[in-house]
């Protein structure tokens, strides 16, 4: 018997510091929707900074597998 799996990515962007000024936020996708490539990592991106737009300012820290290379 063969099943398919569901392949999910997700992108979370988590505040440090105090909770009460910025929530956490997750995007999350599956393989059906987009994939994995440049455009769609681009896209979560794009969402956090409409989310926070009027933020003066916004430190993001990447913590990815080097063989990704998003930075």
């Amino acid at each position: 018997m063969f099943t398919r799996r569901i392949i999910s990515f997700n992108e979370s962007f988590v505040p440090l510091g105090d909770k009460g000024i910025c929530h956490p936020m997750a995007v999350l996708w599956y393989e059906g929707v987009a994939g994995r490539k440049k455009e769609e990592i681009i896209s979560t991106f794009h969402k956090f900074f409409l989310e926070h737009r009027d933020k003066k300012k916004i430190t993001l820290w990447l913590d990815n597998c080097s063989a990704q290379n998003k930075n």
